[in-house]
């Protein structure tokens, strides 16, 4: 007779008897927050672009551990014991913790997360296919693949250009610090977003936190000016992606 649990029924009631889909489901939400939070904080702390790959790579990996030590180890009054096998445990011990509403509060959050920062992504995503008319009219233009601009892709876009180390070197020494601010002794960091086309082009340029006008022009003609970059490749297509940078105004 096959065992209970090589049964269709019988392994999802594993599952949730060992509470690993309560566990999956905590981590996702866990690590699109993660992710979230690191895309704000980035541009702040101008952290280098390697770093969300890296960050990807150790969640997937606690992914795993995690998956497997739900199903080996469980939570209980006396502590972090083994889990035991569904043979060894009473069939009514079985059922209530199935349906116990230990972990459901948590579940059910993580669930409404997850949903809510996919749907995000999904308008963000689009937002760009709607655009409004001199009358007001709302237009809404299919998304396809060169109107589409992604936030995180395989490979991110590089700034590979001769006479440049990176990026930073390149403001470095093509800025311009405008006269009035160096005077008044004005400086700090103009955080730009753009997009980098898959082409390489920089495109849509803007201030997302500026210090004052003749800066925050300064810092958008700079990177406007920009030579062309490796495009960003996602499934082995070059595509478009967004990204954001700090243009550093310093009199040192």
């Amino acid at each position: 007779m096959v065992d209970e649990v090589t049964q269709p029924i019988g392994f999802w009631n594993e599952i949730k008897r060992r509470k690993v889909i309560r566990v999956v489901a905590a981590y996702i939400a866990t690590a699109f927050v993660a992710i979230e939070l690191f895309l704000i904080v980035s541009p702040l702390l101008d952290l280098p672009s390697w770093i969300l790959p890296l960050i990807i790579v150790f969640l997937s990996v606690g992914f795993i551990i995690s998956v497997i030590v739900a199903w080996i180890w469980d939570k209980t009054p006396e502590g972090i014991v083994k889990t035991k096998p569904s043979q060894e445990v009473e069939s009514e011990v079985v059922e209530k913790m199935i349906h116990s509403n230990e972990w459901k509060v948590t579940t059910y959050i993580s669930l409404i997360v997850i949903a809510a920062l996919v749907v995000f992504h999904i308008f963000s995503g689009n937002k760009r296919s709607h655009q409004i008319t001199e009358k007001g009219e709302i237009t809404v233009k299919p998304v396809t693949d060169s109107d589409h601009v992604y936030l995180i892709v395989e490979n991110m876009p590089k700034f590979e250009v001769e006479g440049y180390r990176d990026f930073r070197e390149y403001i470095k020494k093509e800025i311009n610090y405008p006269e009035n601010s160096r005077e008044e002794g004005i400086g700090g960091r103009v955080f730009v977003q753009f997009v980098v086309r898959s082409d390489g082009s920089v495109d849509e340029v803007k201030v997302a936190r500026g210090i004052n006008e003749e800066l925050d022009a300064e810092a958008i003609r700079i990177i406007q000016s920009s030579p062309k970059w490796k495009p960003g490749i996602q499934k082995g297509k070059a595509v478009n992606v967004s990204y954001s940078f700090p243009v550093v105004f310093s009199m040192e």
